[in-house]
This record gives C-alpha cells, sequence and structure tokens, in this order.
C-alpha cells in the first residue's frame, strides 16, 4: 500500500484540482489488492494465478500513481499566448495568437496515462507544448522508459 496522508492528498487535490483523485485511487487500489492477497480466496488458489492478478492490478494501481504524479506537474503554463514568444525556424521570434489544450496519450510500462497540456500556437509554426518538454516526452513510444524496456525483451538494450 502507498501511505498518503492527508496533507498530501490535499496539496495534490488544491494543486491540480481533481487531480488527487487519482493518487486517492492509487491508494484504494493498493489496499484492496493487499487485501485480496491474503484474503481465504486468494489462499485457495494456485501461486501462479494470485502472481497474476497481484501484477495486472498492480500494474493499474502504479499506472494511476503515475497519472497522479502527471497531473500534478500542471499543464504547462508559461503564461497568457499574446505574452508567450517562441522561435521560428530562421531563429525569429513570433508572438503566440493562442494557447488551447491540447491532451496527448502516452504508453508507459503500466500502462496508458494522459497528459493534459496547453498548446501555444503562433501563425505558421507548429505548437509548442511546454509539458512535453518537462516531461521530456520527444519520441513516439511517450515516454524513453517504454522503449528502453521494449529494447530489453529483445535482448537489444
Amino acid at each position: 500500500m502507498v501511505p498518503v496522508s492527508a496533507e498530501t492528498t490535499q496539496r495534490v487535490i488544491s494543486v491540480v484540482g481533481g487531480a488527487g483523485l487519482s493518487l486517492i485511487e492509487a491508494n484504494d487500489a493498493f489496499r484492496e489488492l493487499g487485501e485480496w492477497a491474503v484474503s481465504t480466496e486468494a489462499g485457495d488458489l494456485p501461486l501462479h494465478v494470485v502472481e497474476r492478478r497481484v501484477e495486472a492490478e498492480g500494474r493499474e494501481a502504479l499506472r494511476k500513481v503515475l497519472q497522479a504524479h502527471i497531473n500534478s506537474r500542471g499543464p504547462g503554463d508559461v503564461g497568457p499566448a499574446p505574452g508567450v514568444r517562441v522561435l521560428d525556424d530562421e531563429g525569429g521570434v513570433r508572438t503566440c495568437a493562442e494557447r488551447r489544450e491540447a491532451p496527448r496519450n502516452v504508453q508507459s510500462i503500466f500502462g496508458e496515462v494522459v497528459a493534459n497540456r496547453l498548446a501555444y500556437i503562433a501563425p505558421g509554426l507548429q505548437a509548442v507544448h511546454p509539458l512535453d518538454e518537462k516531461l521530456e516526452l520527444t519520441d513516439p513510444w511517450g515516454a524513453v522508459t517504454l522503449y528502453e524496456l521494449w529494447l530489453q525483451t529483445k535482448g537489444i538494450g
């Protein structure tokens, strides 16, 4: 079980609205899984069956912890769009005309999570996503760790 103090939960909720729910849900999932693992029902099952359930439900709880972490980082807000300047391909500076929400699904080793991020848009340029940069979401896998895990399964990494 992941111990979550009331102070930590309140801080997460106050910082990111309802994002603390992922952390509360993860804590509940770990508690329920732990209680099931020592239950009479689990005690009557072969170890490999218990192991598979612990792995599956444990990964889901860990995915919720990771989602709470991403939520706690915020959307990558660097200010109102008219005040944000970005570099174009020639090194010139352009002022963003707008910003909008642009959620991104991210594949992690625990399953899919969502980065609720802001996109800053300047005419004629690709949107800029400051949260992607902070989280280092630059590859198509979504996270370097997932790609590294895949390489290891192939005996490459």
